[in-house]
């Protein structure tokens, strides 16, 4: 059972809270961008899809880069059938796998959890073929392939 009312509380709370300063080892992420894109989740799920549109883009000001926000606002604009919002976010999606490309990061994008479908998939691939990038996106398991 799920307390969705419960976690909306305790995440705005975080968020508006300010604590004093900690040591070094402290995520700064976690009263913000984090915590936001969790609210955003709770409120996805909750048919709250301007709320967590809101949630989304907040935190990707804070930390543009964020992918789990990226890949949250293209399943929202997918799920609502908003097709120019999901052009904006695959495109969003793609200009980060170029910009850590041109860092010299990873070109890979994390996979879904370990599953025989993407095993084969994986085994599938042949040589030469680019990896099919994929993420996914809180606990409803849609995946989203960006190519």
């Amino acid at each position: 059972m799920k307390d969705s009312a419960g976690a909306e509380a305790l995440l705005l709370r975080l968020i508006r809270g300010r604590e004093t300063e900690h040591f070094g080892s402290v995520d700064t992420g976690l009263r913000g961008y984090k915590a936001r894109h969790n609210l955003a989740c709770v409120y996805y799920e909750s048919g709250r899809f301007i709320e967590a549109e809101s949630q989304w883009r907040t935190a990707l000001v804070d930390e543009p880069a964020f992918l789990p926000a990226h890949l949250g606002l293209a399943e929202l604009y997918m799920r609502t059938r908003n097709w120019p919002g999901l052009e904006r976010a695959v495109a969003d999606l793609r200009g980060l796998g170029a910009e850590r490309r041109s860092r010299g990061g990873s070109t890979h994008w994390p996979q879904p959890h370990n599953s025989r479908r993407s095993r084969r998939r994986s085994a599938g691939a042949g040589v030469g073929r680019r990896p099919v990038p994929v993420g996914h996106f809180c606990s409803r398991g849609l995946l989203i392939c960006i190519a």
